[in-house]
């Protein structure tokens, strides 16, 4: 006879597009089961270093818990920190929909698999060498002048822009890292674009594309690399900028802020017509204002005697915004910190669902 039972959640995983956070039961009944899941997600429970591995990353996935999402009359339940027990157990607790350590255990679970994803991203193994290869070239037209000043490009330059600062993100902290993975609704390692990145904050609006060009010109930043869907202008609108540059003069030797004034009277007066381009991040308030774009560098690690040369692509993001923004940005609702209370929120809502409380909200 024909089985005919299938678990729906898991099925929907597979084929649905549903996110592996959202299957409620893994009905793993036994050990046995257990080991042959943990074989097919990539650790041999025969290997020593392996089951270390597993203890390791349920103890990183507690402590992440405990200092950034659980409320103070919240706890995790001791069974889950008892190193006698087969570090197995956690998955058939995740199966007994009727036990006390089912929920916690799931949410233990989705933030191990965060982990997991995290520590085995090739930024892990390769760091020095992502990092001088991304870095790198731009560091190479950043020049300190001796009155303070900070250059993209040498000062005397047709190109160059006068910078109120340039800034690097050498890697995104681990516990951001898996808050951000764990807000979005792909749980994927390589979804996360902007582990590391450069930001050029300039002295107005117009420098802003002045530094675009400037990394195109030098051939700092190759457009081909560009992953044009996470593209993000919320700064200036694209065809204002270009009607506002075919009526000005070409005769006319225009200082960066008269140009900057007369890009936002062109703003002020034609708001209506303005074509943002928006990435929609339910994290980020309606008045934050840049330019982000993420490019690939390739990465080309050093040949070893008998082996084949090893390269691949790694993304980075690129930030471009006047000063003026980045000091509004940094206040009120469009605050750093306001964004990160809205990710836990959402944490918290994918690692325990709703509460009841929610859920009639929500009904009605």
């Amino acid at each position: 006879m024909i089985n005919i039972r299938f678990n729906q959640p898991i099925v929907n995983s597979f084929l649905g597009g549903h996110s592996s956070l959202e299957v409620g039961s893994l009905g793993i009944q036994s050990l046995a089961e257990a080991k042959d899941f943990a074989l097919a997600y990539g650790f041999d429970t025969d290997n020593e270093e392996d089951v270390k591995r597993l203890w390791y990353y349920q103890d990183e996935a507690i402590a992440y818990l405990e200092k950034k999402v659980l409320n103070q009359d919240e706890f995790i339940p001791d069974e889950l920190k008892d190193k006698t027990k087969n570090p197995l157990d956690i998955l058939i607790y995740a199966s007994q929909t009727e036990s006390h350590l089912q929920k916690w255990s799931c949410v233990v679970l989705k933030v191990i698999h965060a982990l997991i994803l995290l520590q085995n991203d090739l930024f892990k193994f390769y760091s020095d060498e992502i990092q001088e290869g991304v870095f790198g070239p731009v560091e190479k037209h950043i020049f300190h002048n001796d009155d303070g000043s900070v250059w993209l490009g040498k000062p005397n330059d047709e190109y160059s822009v006068e910078l109120h600062r340039f800034e690097k993100k050498t890697f995104k902290n681990r516990n951001s890292a898996i808050t951000k993975m764990l807000s979005k609704p792909d749980i994927t390692a390589f979804g996360l674009m902007d582990q590391l990145g450069i930001r050029f904050l300039t002295k107005n609006v117009f420098d802003v594309f002045r530094v675009v060009r400037f990394l195109h010109k030098k051939n700092i930043i190759s457009f081909s690399h560009n992953i044009p869907n996470q593209t993000n202008n919320t700064l200036y609108p694209l065809n204002l900028f270009f009607e506002s540059l075919e009526t000005l003069s070409t005769d006319t030797d225009y200082s960066s802020e008269e140009i900057n004034t007369f890009l936002n009277q062109k703003l002020k007066t034609e708001s209506e017509r303005a074509e943002f381009l928006e990435k929609r991040n339910p994290f980020t308030d309606n008045s934050y204002r840049f330019i982000k774009f993420i490019s690939r560098r390739l990465i080309k690690l050093k040949k070893e005697e008998g082996k084949k040369r090893l390269g691949f692509f790694y993304p980075y993001e690129v930030q471009i915004l006047d000063y003026d923004s980045h000091v509004n940005n940094e206040t009120g609702a469009s605050s750093h910190d306001e964004y990160k209370k809205r990710q836990i929120k959402k944490v918290r809502l994918r690692l325990f669902g709703m509460s009841p409380i929610e859920r009639q909200r929500k009904s009605q």
